[in-house]
């Protein structure tokens, strides 16, 4: 007779398991809970596709003006990359001034928006 190298625990744990719930799978665990709730989450995504040119950093400041607790910017880096639909399929053509202005951090303020095109796209 074969042994398995598997403890009695293990394998009480999972008869256990398969009488409660009729399956051996897992059981879903909670993890840590998002701060962001989903309709925010649609409201980042949104605001991003219709305007490219918005950072991360200017949506983490209209979020937060509107919240209790804050959205930190790699929340909403993380939000924009779970979205496919952000990166396009042919790379932009960007001026050298605009790259410059990239990498030192040098870009529009979010007052400068034309008309509060930011605000608009995120809820109240």
């Amino acid at each position: 007779m074969a042994r398995l190298k598997v403890s009695k625990g293990a394998v009480h744990g999972t008869l256990k398991r398969a009488a409660e719930t009729g399956s051996v799978a897992s059981k879903a665990r909670s993890g840590r809970p998002k701060v962001t709730t989903p309709s925010e989450d649609r409201s980042i995504k949104l605001c991003s596709l219709r305007d490219k040119k918005v950072t991360s950093s200017q949506i983490q400041n209209l979020l937060n003006k509107k919240r209790k607790t804050p959205i930190s910017k790699s929340t909403i880096k993380r939000r924009l990359s779970s979205n496919p639909q952000r990166t396009s399929s042919s790379p932009e053509t960007i001026s050298l001034e605009e790259k410059q202005g990239q990498t030192l951090g040098v870009g529009k303020d979010i007052k400068e928006f034309p008309s509060g095109s930011l605000e608009k796209h995120l809820i109240n």
